[in-house]
């Protein structure tokens, strides 16, 4: 072999590197692309949870305002017609409404606490959703107050700095919770010991 041809093939395996090398780098991009993708798709779903999670936060809201207005005057119709049980039954279902009310507020007052708190970087996004689920649990009777801290630990490093703060408030959500369930259970006679 000549110089000439040595040369010529050292060009060419050079060239043939360079093409590997570009090769390589697309392949690497590639997959970052992909992992990029899963990620945001990702993100994407954990939002769309935290939106289904405070559109129902709102909805009980609305519905604890409905049925508290629309009560009392149901109430005071059952009175005049001296319907005791029913008037007893729609002023048990009025204080219902009341601590629902209340319940769900303390839930808006925690779904705004936790978006403040994602994006001044104090939780992540991940904590935001969990958080809102432990709420949901509560609202459903799923999850009671020993249940809470255990679910609190599943929290992210940064997300467990506030766990302590967070769960006093989910706390109060479960006495809110446990009052409805002794409202629910309450007998309608206690309007006729008030007439009696």
């Amino acid at each position: 072999m000549a110089d000439k041809d040595i040369d010529r093939l050292s060009e060419i395996n050079r060239e043939l590197d360079k093409r590997t090398n570009r090769t390589k780098k697309y392949i690497e991009l590639e997959r970052e692309a992909l992992s990029l993708q899963k990620s945001q798709a990702k993100l994407e779903k954990t939002m769309e949870g935290i939106r289904s999670s405070e559109e129902g936060i709102q909805r009980r809201i609305n519905s604890a305002i409905k049925d508290r207005e629309g009560s009392i005057s149901s109430i005071l119709k059952s009175a005049i017609k001296m319907d005791l049980s029913s008037a007893a039954e729609l002023l048990n279902k009025r204080k219902i409404a009341g601590e629902s009310k209340k319940l769900a507020e303390g839930q808006q007052s925690i779904a705004d606490s936790l978006q403040k708190d994602v994006k001044a970087g104090k939780i992540s996004i991940t904590d935001r959703k969990k958080i809102l689920n432990i709420q949901d649990g509560i609202s459903s009777g799923k999850i009671k107050e020993n249940d809470i801290s255990g679910k609190l630990q599943g929290l992210s490093a940064k997300g467990l700095k506030y766990s302590k703060l967070y769960g006093e408030g989910l706390g109060a959500q479960v006495k809110s919770q446990g009052k409805i369930r002794g409202l629910i259970s309450k007998s309608s006679g206690g309007l006729a010991k008030i007439f009696n």
